[in-house]
């Protein structure tokens, strides 16, 4: 995976050099086929989540374009590279980290996804492995439960909200998915490594 993840960053530097000379939304050479391809706009360390000022979606002539490459912000926003991402590199999945996916719940574990926005949820603090409290309603019929573990990065969804997966006990996780189903707002509380 190593290899692959630096051959794909090889190939993506030989190509950045091409795309370094277009402007994020400029429009490729007149007459040609257009295609997105989403860059970074500066240097991004390996491991920390990308901030999606960080990102710029750039049109490129479809014959240099490179196969597999992300086409928008959303698909790489609050995800951790694997590796370091220097300007101007096209971004691929293969280059981002995976979340902890559903093999590594517990049999008595569920994931289950839940709808918030960018206050409810806080998608900017949350990473793979993160611990949240979850609040589900409100009032006397409030359910509260501590130390969910987050599965994935955050994603965008079709609303414009975010979609979280989280990690829960079978019984919470059905509780959860039930009350949101009714429409019960959930709001996610970010904790501390330590807490």
């Amino acid at each position: 995976m190593r290899r692959r993840a630096l051959l794909i960053v090889a190939a993506g530097l030989m190509i950045a050099a091409v795309i370094a000379g277009l402007r994020p939304g400029a429009d490729a050479a007149p007459g040609a086929d257009a295609v997105r391809v989403l860059v970074a706009t500066s240097a991004i360390p390996a491991g920390r989540p990308i901030d999606p000022a960080l990102l710029a979606v750039v049109l490129v002539p479809a014959q240099i374009a490179p196969e597999g490459a992300l086409t928008e912000p959303d698909q790489a926003a609050f995800r951790s590279p694997a590796v370091r991402l220097p300007a101007g590199m096209p971004l691929y999945d293969a280059l981002l980290a995976r979340g902890a996916g559903v093999a590594s719940l517990a049999a008595d574990e569920r994931a289950v996804g839940v709808r918030v926005d960018d206050v409810t949820g806080l998608p900017g603090f949350l990473d793979v492995g993160a611990r949240v409290d979850v609040l589900v309603g409100s009032g006397s019929d409030r359910l509260a439960i501590e130390s969910a573990g987050v599965l994935g990065r955050p994603r965008r969804s079709a609303d414009g909200g975010w979609a979280v997966a989280l990690r829960l006990p079978a019984a919470l996780a059905t509780a959860v998915a039930d009350a949101q189903s009714a429409g019960a707002e959930v709001r996610l509380l970010a904790r501390g490594s330590g807490s």
